[in-house]
């Protein structure tokens, strides 16, 4: 009889695509498990109200945006068709999404904006390079975003009343994955300008640039706080990419997962409550969460005050 049952748990979680709640597939330490279905699951992005995610999932023949509604438990396709769709971020009011594209016939990847309460898209950036990794302002006027059109990786700024496009870095390595602080005034993003990824960050303008630390490992994928006091990021300083709280008032970081996978792409809910991020941990990619703070063993703690 348990056979049987473990058999029908198997199939359930593995060819059916469905979203189980975090209740109901507890991991060590907190850590729980979001989607399931049988195609892989990525970029994770809390809505403004936290009443939703938008993530990329890749099902059929494209990757997609799909959208989770956390209270209904119901999850939809909302922006499909052709070309695949990555890294959605929200506008302010909810009612937008922009990602990069990268259409089937093209190598090159650009900003796409759709509309979901009319239910229409539109191209942002169009042309012979790669933008990608958009970030929507809080204050809802610009749209900061890594692109290639300089000859490598830089930080540009599209500011939306005017469609004015600024480049805010110019180095000979690779700056991406920018963000934006909650009061829209400062931008963190990843570099190796010092040899390794680490975090750097900026005004909104570009000026005062400045690590906000620098060590030999590899760290990236940052992300504010909801208060804008720390920010969430990927380290590989405990020998595979897991993430990481760095505080900015006390200059002091936390390990929040520890595990043998690729943990990336972290996203924290308005309410600074939970991190949702992806993983391959499941032997796939899919969507897990962390309630925030967590509570640590002590050998983790440790680690912490490195």
């Amino acid at each position: 009889m348990k056979t049987t049952i473990y058999l029908f748990l198997i199939i359930l979680i593995f060819y059916f695509p469905s979203i189980i709640k975090s209740e109901e597939i507890e991991e060590e330490y907190g850590i729980y498990r979001l989607t399931t279905s049988i195609g892989s699951n990525y970029n994770p992005a809390y809505s403004p109200d936290g009443k939703k995610i938008a993530y990329t999932s890749y099902q059929m023949q494209n990757a997609d945006i799909w959208i989770w509604d956390i209270e209904s438990g119901e999850t939809y396709n909302a922006i499909s068709g052709e070309g695949h769709k990555f890294m959605p971020s929200w506008s302010p009011d909810g009612n937008k999404i922009v990602y990069h594209i990268r259409e089937n016939d093209k190598n090159y990847r650009w900003l796409m904006i759709t509309d979901l309460i009319i239910n229409e898209s539109y191209y942002l950036t169009k042309g012979d390079f790669n933008d990608a990794v958009p970030d929507w302002s809080p204050d809802g006027e610009s749209i900061v975003f890594q692109s290639n059109r300089d000859g490598n990786k830089d930080i540009w700024l599209l500011d939306l009343p005017t469609k004015e496009i600024t480049q805010l870095t110019k180095s000979e390595d690779e700056d991406e994955s920018p963000v934006f602080s909650p009061d829209s005034k400062k931008i963190a993003f990843s570099s190796n300008r010092e040899g390794t990824d680490d975090i750097w960050i900026m005004n909104v303008d570009g000026t005062d640039l400045e690590p906000v630390f620098v060590d030999t490992n590899n760290n990236h994928s940052p992300v504010f706080s909801p208060f804008g006091d720390e920010i969430a990021f990927i380290s590989e300083r405990d020998g595979n990419p897991d993430i990481w709280i760095y505080n900015l008032l006390n200059d002091t970081s936390k390990q929040i997962t520890s595990f043998i996978s690729i943990d990336t792409n972290p996203n924290w809910s308005p309410d600074g409550e939970t991190i949702i991020f992806q993983s391959n941990r499941s032997r796939k990619r899919d969507l897990w969460i962390v309630k925030i703070p967590l509570e640590l063993p002590e050998w983790l703690e440790e680690k912490g005050k490195e």
